[in-house]
């Protein structure tokens, strides 16, 4: 039985211009993060490439093009932040989480500083 061809990631003209990056930001303050991922930002643009990032925090990519979401190796779910959190699917889910944990962190940060 055949099997259809793979979808097409990337067109043919970007192929060769495309940037994959493992976005390691965990470990940053948000301020920092975010300055940081203003300048890639600005960099990807400015270059015109198509650039593929590896994330576990959703708050770096949540501005893309794209969103490819992977479940034990598979596409789960693909399409813009807006398109994956109206589905209400993994990336919801995903999302959520981690937007409660941030506002948690944000809450106790502000009242160490009190």
């Amino acid at each position: 039985m055949p099997t259809s061809p793979a979808p097409q990631l990337f067109p043919p003209s970007h192929r060769n211009a495309t940037n994959v990056r493992n976005h390691q930001t965990s470990a940053l303050d948000t301020h920092t993060e975010q300055a940081l991922l203003s300048h890639i930002n600005s960099l990807v643009k400015e270059k015109k490439r198509t650039s593929v990032f590896v994330a576990h925090r959703l708050r770096t990519i949540y501005d893309s093009d794209v969103i490819i979401v992977l479940r034990d190796g598979n596409v789960a779910e693909l399409g813009t932040h807006e398109k994956l959190i109206d589905r209400a699917g993994l990336y919801s889910e995903l999302w959520s989480k981690q937007e409660t944990m941030f506002v948690d962190k944000d809450v106790a940060v502000e009242e160490e500083t009190k």
